[in-house]
């Protein structure tokens, strides 16, 4: 779900000459509640439990760097990766401005539940991301 926060930085950006934030970052949660379009990151991680169990300091970078299709964008040519150093349950994520974990700046994208994936240490997780207009 892209939140208001987002709609507000694609219009701020896209349309009105706003400036723009060149690298996204998607953080993982071990705790979720269902979100709204209200949510910022500072009621998200308020509420909820951001996972530090994977080996960086900072969100995984988005690597966006495919082209745009039929008015989608996404990763699937060059994934994020996520090396677990201790074992965690991934609920749901989020994407971001702000690299740092547990930041409660920058501007939240989008939250997505998912299904809960139970994660040990030295396991990788590989993530897609995608924007879809269609979702507004």
């Amino acid at each position: 779900m892209i939140t208001q926060d987002g709609v507000d930085y694609l219009i701020n950006a896209g349309f009105l000459g706003g400036s723009q934030n060149t690298h996204w970052y998607i953080g993982l949660l071990e705790s979720y509640r269902t979100g709204t379009a209200n949510d910022t990151l500072a009621t998200l991680l308020h509420d909820c439990v951001e996972s530090t169990a994977y080996s960086t300091t900072n969100g995984l970078r988005i690597p966006f760097d495919g082209a745009l299709n039929s008015g989608m964008f996404e990763n699937s040519a060059s994934v994020a990766t996520a090396v677990f150093i201790r074992s965690a349950t991934i609920v749901g994520a989020f994407i971001t401005s702000s690299p740092a974990q547990g930041s409660t700046g920058g501007t939240l994208l989008s939250i997505e539940p998912c299904l809960a994936k139970y994660m040990t240490a030295s396991e990788t997780l590989r993530i897609v991301s995608a924007i879809d207009p269609f979702i507004l």
